[in-house]
């Protein structure tokens, strides 16, 4: 029996291994880097935050790229899905992802409680179960997390999004090292966090991440009713 031959549950399955893989070296390498960059924290955020307030139009640009990423957009987010003839489904499937990674976000700041840049105490410091004190929840970076989180869930629902989404998202990221409210590796496993739970529970078939609408702008009642009959 040749590749083209196997029966599809077995080219699912195949898939499905290869995919974890991916996701499991891409954290591997994500961890690592904010492992390395950790040591260098400090020297970066200074030198990022120097270049920032050398010039107003940059540090206006990356405020106006931050408001991307409001409450609005989310709120933009919620009515498009309560737009879709499924849309009880996708919005518990919203409310699924979003728990899972503002919750774990949240969590992780507890528990590790890093003093922030501009923290009165040694900044970049860790206090176990600290992260409710002042300025002590650097990390991970929530603004990022909620970016990425955002930029993800828009390309499931509208496909080539990510082209405009994405880079915003990695300024509104840099942006919080340039402001002084978190240091580099923050912003890593920030991303981190949401990369990896997002690419979790996409997989999931009785949560619906599927595209809102076709290219064409057709709602895509097709393709929920036939993933629905799959499931």
């Amino acid at each position: 029996m040749t590749h083209t031959d196997e029966p599809p549950a077995l080219c699912e399955a195949s898939s499905s291994r290869s995919s974890m893989r991916q996701l499991t070296l891409i954290s591997i390498v994500l961890l690592v880097a904010a492992g390395v960059v950790m040591s260098v924290d400090e020297r970066v955020a200074d030198a990022v935050s120097g270049f920032a307030g050398t010039s107003y139009t940059l540090h206006q640009v990356m405020s106006a790229i931050n408001e991307i990423f409001g409450w609005w957009l989310f709120i933009a987010i919620g009515v498009a899905v309560l737009l879709d003839r499924d849309r009880i489904r996708r919005f518990v499937s919203l409310g699924v992802a979003a728990a899972a990674c503002g919750g774990a976000v949240q969590l992780v700041k507890i528990i590790a409680g890093r003093a922030r840049p501009d923290a009165d105490i040694a900044a970049g410091s860790f206090t176990l179960f600290g992260g409710l004190g002042e300025k002590m929840d650097s990390f991970p970076s929530g603004h990022t997390a909620a970016a990425w989180f955002a930029a993800l869930l828009l390309e499931q629902y509208f496909p080539g999004s990510i082209w405009f989404f994405g880079p915003a998202a990695a300024i509104a990221s840099i942006s919080r090292v340039a402001f002084s409210r978190h240091f580099l590796s923050d912003v890593i496993v920030g991303f981190l966090f949401v990369f990896v739970i997002t690419r979790l529970l996409f997989r999931i078939r009785s949560l619906n991440f599927r595209p809102l609408y076709t290219r064409a702008g057709a709602a895509s009642d097709t393709s929920n009713e036939a993933a629905a009959q799959v499931d």
